[in-house]
């Protein structure tokens, strides 16, 4: 049986990208920006297909809110139900890359939260991944905590802790200049 639809290729290569940017934002390795823009420009894309927000969710790693809030952000118009499902391309790509997400894991870290969420800018921490071994998966959140601790300590993360001017003002109960 022939399809009419689009080949696969356009959606390998948008999955590829919001893999790549989904990816390097869990690993937190530099500057962030471009990777939000990019993982966010991916799911407007995967959310105009069709795609269910819980699906991308799946994908990504995040709750079906937050993929509703980066939708909101993107002011992507977004269609809803499961159209998607009349594409069984592009349906069996995503069924195979939600397949192929990694070992269940967990972050432990120090990150600066804003207005749109948590996980926006510079932070430090671990990734634990989980297995069945409460007692193993409790030893290695204990040594990633502990040395977050000496790093604080130390005052590796003192420029997450510092307040600018402006921040300080908001602190203490300033309003911001008009």
């Amino acid at each position: 049986m022939t399809s009419s639809l689009a080949p696969p290729e356009p959606y390998r290569l948008l999955l590829s990208e919001l893999d790549d940017a989904t990816r390097s934002l869990a690993a937190d390795t530099g500057p962030r920006e471009h990777e939000l823009k990019k993982r966010d420009t991916a799911i407007a894309e995967l959310a105009v297909l069709g795609v269910p927000r819980a699906v991308i969710g799946k994908l990504t790693g995040l709750t079906r809110a937050r993929v509703q809030q980066i939708l909101e952000r993107h002011e992507t118009g977004v269609p809803t139900g499961d159209a998607w499902q009349d594409d069984p391309v592009l349906q069996r790509l995503i069924e195979y890359a939600i397949l192929e997400r990694p070992v269940p894991s967990i972050g432990i870290g120090i990150r600066r939260e804003s207005v749109v969420g948590p996980h926006i800018g510079a932070g430090f921490g671990a990734q634990v991944r989980l297995t069945g071994d409460l007692d193993h998966n409790r030893s290695e959140v204990i040594v990633a905590l502990t040395k977050l601790l000496e790093q604080t300590e130390r005052g590796d993360f003192d420029g997450v802790l510092e307040l600018s001017d402006e921040e300080l003002s908001i602190v203490r109960g300033s309003p911001l200049a008009s």
